[in-house]
């Protein structure tokens, strides 16, 4: 750590992130700050994750692609609820091992950005990144709502987002893909280049993707409310 208060500072979110044991993440193990090797964090090992199976391009099914994301919202909900933020978001540290998949992700690497924060080394700079994280002393919960709007992003058009991504149709960018008016406005929002133009909280978004998941897996015939999917009702 470069100081003191910095060290103090991350036992400090260690400890939050240990109580808060936050369903779907990773179990963090152990976290402190060690004599010998500084500061460290051990989380359980997973065996693949979710850069592994978008690598290539590949895309996951479009219902698959917005149940996960619905879980990972709601983990970082329980992260947010505590006064916590990940600040970190990207496809490397969404878990897929034995125990998840694309049904049962899990957020990991909880203590990443708060080590680099603590020793004063830079975090890469990434598309799930939002426009205001570089400048930001601490990470904010509208960040987090700006990586998932990437991530699922990229998962439904198979690249990650370029600046272009917060005004573009995902029914155009993937016209093989049916996409529901609830999604494409959803993942609109979550990347707006203004924090203020995004989804109010994390909740917020998980709601708006829990509504295109509504639309999703509504049988035909029944009840549910017309599905945009692209040019199609």
């Amino acid at each position: 750590p470069h100081s003191p208060e910095a060290a103090a500072e991350f036992v400090s979110a260690a400890e939050s992130v240990r109580a808060l044991a936050a369903g779907g993440t990773v179990p963090l193990v152990h976290a402190g700050m060690d004599s010998f090797v500084g500061l460290f964090a051990a989380e359980e090992i997973w065996s693949r994750d979710l850069a592994a199976e978008l690598r290539g391009g590949e895309r996951p099914a479009v219902l698959d692609a917005v149940t996960l994301m619905r879980r990972v919202t709601h983990a970082l909900a329980s992260l947010h609820g505590a006064g916590l933020v990940h600040g970190a978001l990207r496809p490397e540290v969404i878990a897929l091992g034995e125990a998840s998949g694309l049904e049962q992700p899990l957020v990991a690497d909880l203590l990443g950005r708060a080590a680099r924060r603590a020793t004063l080394r830079p975090v890469p700079a990434a598309p799930y990144d939002a426009p205001e994280a570089a400048a930001a002393p601490a990470p904010a919960p509208a960040e987090d709502v700006f990586a998932c709007g990437a991530i699922l992003f990229q998962c439904l058009v198979g690249r990650p987002p370029g600046p272009e991504a917060a005004h573009a149709r995902l029914s155009e960018l993937c016209p093989d893909v049916p996409v529901p008016l609830a999604l494409e406005d959803a993942v609109r929002r979550a990347l707006a280049p203004d924090p203020r133009d995004r989804p109010a909280d994390i909740e917020e978004l998980e709601t708006a993707i829990a509504r295109a998941l509504t639309d999703l897996t509504a049988p035909a015939g029944s009840s549910a409310r017309p599905t945009e999917l692209g040019r199609y009702t």
